[in-house]
Formats: C-alpha cells, structure tokens, sequence
C-alpha cells in the first residue's frame, strides 16, 4: 500500500512506515531537507514543494480547537454568574439602607424635644405645619440664587502698559540644495562557463547576443545569481507562463519574458530581469535573452 507521504523529509528516501524512515532512523515528516510526496530537495524556510506543489505547513487538530472553544464559552459563562451575584447584594442592602434613613428622619421631625431638668413641667409644642418650613427654604434658595457674583478681581497683569514692540530685521536664509537620496544599486556579474556545469544548469539567461554572458540561471530547484562577485541561490515563490520570481538572501529576482527575439533558424526570448530588495526597492534592471521560451 503506497503511503499518503512516501519520502522522508530527513533523508529523502522511500520510506515504508509513519513512524520511523528505515534509512536515517528519524520520524519521516519531522525533516526540513527533502519534498515528503516528491522527495526534491527544499530550503528549511519553504512552506511548499515548487516541484509538486506539496504544503509543508502543519494543521491545527481540529478536536483540539473544538475543546479550546469550549472551555472559553465554560469560562465567560461562569465569570458572568459571578459578576451578576456579587452586583445584586449591595445594591439591595443601599436601598434598604436609604428608606430605612428616610423613615427616621421623617419621625425625628415630629418628636418633642427632651426638656431641660431647670425647666417647669409643663412643655409647649408649637404644631407648627411642615409645607411653612418647606416652602421657607424654598425662598432663600431662590434669594441666593440671585445675588450677583463677587466680581473677580482685576490680574496685575492688566494694569501694566505693554511696551511697544521692536522692529527686528528679518534675515532671509534660503535652503540649501541637498541633493536627492539614491538608493544604493548592485552589480550583476557574468557566471563562467565552470560555474554554469558545475550547477548543472537548466536555463540561462544573458546579456546581449552573446550565450556566455550568464547572469542568471535555474536548475530543478533554485535560481543562481552573483551580486558584487558573490553567488546567491534563490528559492522560487512565483512561476507563470511568462513571469517568475525568485526570492532569498535578502534580495528578488524577478523575470519577466516580454517576447521573442532572433530568426527563423533560432528563437530566443527577450525577456527584463530586475532585481529589489527585502524592501522592494529596484537595485538593477537589465535586458537578457534565454534559449528558453517558458519557466
């Protein structure tokens, strides 16, 4: 029975059981080295195969997510209960508490003072209504209400004359030109014929009409340029008909064929590589020609 991931990402052989590759003695889908459904050799940063298109990204288990969720609604339910008993007794114990104060007050008002041990026996109650003391207040609010207010007195500040101002005399300063900030540019250089075998490469790509003045070429996997004579194998994240883009090293390589070129006994295609930065800045643009019509 052929296995959903015949090859190990460790090693890149065959292997025959999910638990353990028979070759190097690893867990046969715990590597970064090698394609787990084709077995071509990948970059530990890939996220998929750019031979077949495999995903190397893990799934998040799907019961482990159903019991997260779970115990998040468990949690918010039982916060909330909390909360909403521990809000319920205080408000009811200050509302008892507020008419308990009223009924006193009211009582107090109506209850005869105690009378002093120097004083006859006989104690004298004016009946007098509550609507008189009510309504007495009332109008020294009102009365204090319209007072004027104490006029704030006058700053110091105020008071003292301002001395007249000066005439300065202007003094112009006219801008220095600064001269525009260019970002900093790269040099491509020329892959010898040596290098070009010794990569075993597929497609070149060169300057002028000239076939040994490689600037760039592909293999199986990666794409190779040499900036400031130093090579740098890129990874491919994009490839269509007639455009490709190569990344890594902190630096794009992008590809694009714009047509054709040549005569009836050879066709070349003309293509515009240009090359940017982590911050997707132009550093060089050039115009290159290929044996191959397509990626």
């Amino acid at each position: 029975m052929i296995q959903q991931h015949p090859y190990c990402r460790t090693c890149g052989s065959m292997v025959k059981s999910k638990n353990v590759c028979h070759y190097c003695g690893c867990e046969p889908l715990k590597g970064h080295s090698y394609c787990c459904d084709c077995g071509t050799s990948t970059i530990a940063e890939a996220i998929m195969c750019v031979h077949c298109g495999a995903s190397f990204q893990t799934k998040f288990p799907a019961m482990l997510a159903v019991l997260i969720t779970i115990a998040i609604v468990v949690t918010l339910a039982g916060a909330g209960y909390f909360i909403t008993q521990s809000g319920i007794e205080p408000s009811e114990k200050i509302t008892d508490r507020i008419n308990t104060k009223n009924i006193n007050d009211s009582t107090n008002l109506y209850k005869p003072l105690p009378g002093k041990k120097d004083e006859s026996g006989k104690i004298i109650i004016n009946n007098i209504p509550p609507t008189l003391l009510n309504n007495r207040n009332e109008a020294i609010t009102r009365l204090t209400k319209n007072l004027p207010q104490n006029p704030k007195p006058e700053s110091e500040s105020s008071t003292k004359p301002v001395p007249p101002q000066k005439n300065k005399e202007e003094t112009i300063i006219s801008p220095t030109n600064k001269a525009p900030s260019i970002p900093g540019s790269v040099s491509i250089n020329v892959f010898s014929a040596r290098e070009t075998r010794s990569y075993a490469a597929g497609c070149t790509y060169f300057e002028g009409r000239s076939k040994n003045n490689v600037v760039f070429f592909t293999t199986n996997v990666y794409g190779y340029v040499k900036i400031n004579g130093r090579v740098y194998p890129l990874q491919g994240v994009q490839k269509g008909n007639d455009i490709a883009t190569f990344s890594g090293a902190g630096y794009e390589v992008t590809i694009e064929i714009e047509g054709l070129a040549g005569n009836e006994a050879e066709w070349m295609a003309e293509a515009t590589l240009v090359v940017k930065d982590v911050r997707q800045r132009t550093l060089s643009r050039h115009k290159v020609y290929s044996t191959c019509t397509d990626f």
